[in-house]
């Protein structure tokens, strides 16, 4: 497969896509406040099963952090001309999920104080999980073959994750879910898809944006 350029065009398309997709989860966030103040608070057997260990919250947000360290550093070394691809996906992916919190505009699933870890609770939107998502694209663009540490230590960093988020009840098991479709998808789309051919084509490039993950 050929390597994408990282153009200035490229570049700029990715950021302004990743710049877009913040204003519309702010925007989904402050609609969510407006509209829906009385949300319903699901029945989720998971949670109901599992103890609630608050202080795992701290190790949701020490997970995701890790995960963009992870996949800097892989870009850093192994795939700087795949980073513009790279924001891309990531930017599609938030677009989507600010689009999909929106329609399903559930309460908080966790009961603490008004933050979760490092994060306000204003961040209103449940289905799908946006951390989830984030860490399985960090997972999936790491080439096992070209860093195969890098991509173990994502792995591990991943499922921790996702054990956190119920542990601490940050979020229902069926956003974790979601998020994991949404990530799944939005990177496979990507890579073999023509969903986002005109995003490619904007950006200059028609390639993949992450190396094949079939190795992982």
């Amino acid at each position: 497969m050929g390597a994408p350029e990282n153009t200035p065009r490229a570049f700029l398309v990715a950021s302004l896509l990743l710049l877009v997709s913040g204003i519309t989860s702010a925007a989904g966030n402050a609609l969510i406040v407006a509209r829906f103040p009385d949300r319903p608070t699901p029945q989720d057997l998971l949670l109901q099963v599992l103890p609630s260990v608050k202080y795992a919250q701290y190790a949701t947000e020490i997970a995701i952090i890790g995960s963009f360290v992870v996949l800097f550093a892989y870009a850093a070394r192994h795939a700087r001309h795949e980073f513009a691809d790279m924001v891309a996906v990531f930017g599609i992916m938030y677009l989507v999920r600010s689009i999909l919190m929106v329609l399903t505009p559930l309460a908080n699933s966790y009961d603490g104080p008004g933050h979760f870890g490092f994060i306000p609770l204003d961040q209103l939107g449940m289905f799908p999980s946006g951390h989830v998502a984030a860490a399985l694209l960090c997972f999936l663009v790491i080439d096992a073959r070209r860093a195969p540490a890098m991509k173990r230590l994502a792995l591990g960093l991943m499922v921790t994750q996702w054990i956190a988020l119920l542990l601490s009840h940050g979020h229902y098991s069926i956003d974790i879910a979601g998020g994991i479709l949404l990530g799944y998808f939005v990177h496979r789309e990507w890579r073999d898809g023509s969903l986002f051919g005109p995003v490619k084509r904007l950006m200059g490039t028609n390639s993949r944006a992450a190396s094949d993950s079939a190795a992982a």
